[in-house]
């Protein structure tokens, strides 16, 4: 029991220091090969560095984007608001910083979302187009080297200017503006 223990401490301070599926090969019992198994792994283990985690996340290579869409797909967000769910999702990890890492996985989580509440967006673009406004406004409304705030105006214009999103529910948009505005999405390490 004491030598598994350490061997999962082994893996998670490797995994900590280089993210990627390589440094948790080493954990007994995770078949590194088994996207749904890694993917709770992420989930579940304790002292996973958030950062790291969202870099294996947003990875390129095939197995990493397979554990990205295991990830996305363990998650539940029927009968969740919006931005509620996307909280609830970037809690078990940190943006990775490039922009075509938060892309991919804006793009995962706006279609689960949609597969998980059918009837709140025309199409998934519009949910994408949505996560990625409510990123920004995130980081303006919080960030306190922003000299100009993003208004209610801005925002809603911004959520509603993919063709899809034109149709979205202005008051729904309204409300996802104070939330944020009010309360950080914060990624917390544990």
């Amino acid at each position: 029991m004491k030598a598994r223990k350490a061997s999962v401490e082994a893996a998670v301070s490797a995994f900590n220091a280089k993210p990627g599926l390589g440094s948790l090969a080493g954990c007994p019992d995770l078949d590194v090969h088994d996207p749904d198994a890694v993917a709770a792994f992420l989930l579940a283990a304790k002292g996973l560095d958030k950062t790291a985690i969202g870099e294996l996340l947003g990875g390129f290579d095939d197995d990493e984007v397979a554990v990205m869409r295991a990830f996305v797909k363990s998650h539940d967000f029927v009968g969740n608001e919006f931005d509620v769910a996307l909280r609830r999702f970037m809690s078990a990890f940190r943006l990775p910083g490039e922009a075509q890492k938060i892309d991919r996985l804006m793009e995962a989580f706006a279609a689960k979302y949609c597969e998980n509440n059918p009837n709140v967006f025309a199409d998934p673009d519009a949910a994408y187009v949505l996560a990625f406004a409510v990123i920004m406004l995130n980081t303006d409304a919080h960030n306190p080297n922003m000299d100009t705030k993003m208004t209610k105006a801005d925002f809603i214009g911004m959520a509603t200017s993919a063709e899809s999103g034109a149709s979205m529910d202005v008051a729904m948009l309204g409300t996802i503006f104070d939330r944020i505005v009010g309360e950080e999405i914060v990624m917390k390490d544990d």
